[in-house]
């Protein structure tokens, strides 16, 4: 039991500085303990953690770009013609050295590429959370972000949709009125 404990008091306290941000730390941990509970492994504990910050981001970058999708055929073009060239740009099966600029800090604006970085660094290199902060804070910089500009866009979507229908009654209402005064 000494070396758990040793273990224990060594990696917990390093679990809040690995990522230097404080909220990011605090949902890795939460998945790390959920997976350590249910006995998983330190490696499979990283990755999760990693995948967690990942799929929030997707979740609300995709809820962000819905605004401008009024099909459910688009969504399935953007994706197979966007696949190709963000697996392009993240660096992974490209030279991240020959990458322009330009194309570099576009690929930022995308989820995929901190996390194919980010998973690439842990599953192939065995890399660390503290290893693969940059990707992990920059996961969780992307959720914020996205959370907020999901928020508004629902928002303003929320608003026209009332504002329609408001219009909709009034002019349901008129016709309505019109009708009577025919009939008399």
């Amino acid at each position: 039991y000494v070396p758990y404990a040793v273990l224990g008091a060594m990696t917990f306290p390093a679990i809040f500085t690995a990522t230097g941000h404080t909220l990011a730390s605090c949902a890795g941990c939460f998945v790390g303990l959920v997976l350590a509970y249910q006995g998983k492994g330190l490696l499979s504990v990283a990755v999760a953690s990693c995948i967690t910050a990942y799929l929030a981001a997707c979740i609300f970058f995709a809820m962000t770009a819905s605004i401008a999708i009024r099909n459910r055929e688009t969504c399935m073009l953007l994706f197979v013609f966007t696949s190709v060239p963000l697996l392009f740009i993240s660096g992974i099966s490209w030279p991240g050295a020959a990458i322009p600029p330009f194309w570099k800090y576009f690929s930022y604006i995308f989820p995929s590429t901190f996390g194919i970085n980010g998973f690439v660094r842990i599953n192939n290199m065995g890399g660390t959370l503290s290893e693969v902060a940059f990707e992990y804070k920059a996961l969780w910089l992307q959720t914020g972000f996205y959370f907020l500009t999901t928020c508004l866009v629902y928002r303003w979507q929320i608003l026209m949709s009332r504002k329609h229908a408001i219009e909709r009654y009034k002019e349901l209402k008129e016709r309505e009125k019109g009708e009577l005064r025919r009939e008399k």
